[in-house]
C-alpha cells in the first residue's frame, strides 16, 4: 500500500487541486464530448453526460491497467533485486491505483444519478458487487500479463496504444449499440470482449438498477476475468524466476 500511496502522491506532488483532478479531468473531457456529440446522436444533454461519463470512468481504468501493466515489472526492478516479494504485487500496485481513480471518477456519476434517479434499488447495489470483483481481477490480470510481456518484447507498450485506440471506438463509450446508424456494426459489439463489462459496469450507476440481461453480461464478464487470471498465473508461474534475468 506504501507504493501505491507513493504512485498518487507523486502524481498530484506539485498540483494545486491535488487528487480532485481525478474527478475533473474525465468530466472535463465527457463535457467536451456532450457539447460536440448529443446532438448528432439525437439524446439529451444530461442523459448523454451520464452516458458518457460512465464509459470514460470504465475506460480510464482498463487504459490505466494495460498502458501502466507494461511497465509495472521495469519500473520495479530496483524493489525486486533487493526484495524477494512475488512479482505479482507490482502489477497489483498499478490496479490499486487504477481502482482509486475510478472510484474518485465515479463520485459525480453517483452524485447526478442520486439527483436525477434517486436512490439506487437494493437489486442494483447487490449487482456491483460481482461487477466491483470482476473489475478488480481484471484489472490485475491485464497489469500482470502486460507486465510480463513487456519484459520480453520491448514495443508491447507501443503495441498496447494502438490497440486501446482501435478498441475504444469499437466500444459503446460516446455511441449506443441502440442507435439506428450503428446497427449495422452490432457485430463489432459482439466480437469485443470489454463490451459486456461495461454494461454491467455502467446499467446500476446510471439507473440503479442491474441490466435486464444481468445473467449473460455477467457470465461473458466472467469468463473474460477468469480467463485473464489464468492466463496471468500460468505466466507468472513459468515466468517469474526467469524475469530477473531479463531487467
Amino acid at each position: 500500500m506504501s507504493l501505491v500511496q507513493h504512485d498518487i502522491r507523486k502524481r498530484y506532488r506539485r498540483s494545486s487541486l491535488g487528487v480532485l483532478w481525478a474527478i475533473i479531468q474525465p468530466v472535463m473531457l465527457a463535457l467536451v464530448l456532450t457539447f460536440i456529440l448529443h446532438r448528432a446522436f439525437e439524446h439529451q444533454a444530461v442523459d448523454y453526460f451520464m452516458y458518457v461519463l460512465t464509459g470514460l470512468c470504465f475506460w480510464n481504468y482498463i487504459t490505466h491497467v494495460t498502458s501502466g501493466g507494461c511497465q509495472s515489472i521495469q519500473c520495479a526492478t530496483v524493489y525486486i533485486m533487493e526484495n524477494r516479494v512475488p512479482i505479482a504485487v507490482y502489477p497489483l500496485r498499478y490496479m490499486l491505483v487504477g481502482i482509486f481513480h475510478l472510484a474518485m471518477a465515479i463520485l459525480p456519476v453517483l452524485l447526478l444519478s442520486f439527483f436525477i434517479s434517486g436512490l439506487p434499488t437494493a437489486a442494483g447495489l447487490a449487482s456491483m458487487i460481482p461487477v466491483t470483483i470482476l473489475i478488480v481481477i481484471l484489472g490485475w490480470s491485464l497489469s500482470c500479463l502486460f507486465g510480463v510481456l513487456a519484459v520480453y518484447v520491448p514495443d508491447v507498450a507501443q503495441i498496447t496504444q494502438v490497440v486501446l485506440r482501435i478498441l475504444f471506438y469499437a466500444t459503446p463509450i460516446i455511441w449506443q449499440k441502440n442507435m439506428a446508424r450503428f446497427k449495422e456494426i452490432e457485430w463489432i459489439v459482439a466480437l469485443n470482449p470489454l463490451a459486456a463489462m461495461m454494461d454491467l459496469f455502467r446499467e446500476p450507476l446510471l439507473h440503479g438498477t442491474p441490466p435486464e440481461n444481468f445473467a449473460t453480461l455477467c457470465s461473458l464478464s466472467a469468463f473474460l476475468a477468469v480467463a485473464a487470471f489464468a492466463g496471468a498465473c500460468m505466466l507468472l508461474r513459468y515466468c517469474e524466476h526467469r524475469l530477473v534475468l531479463r531487467l
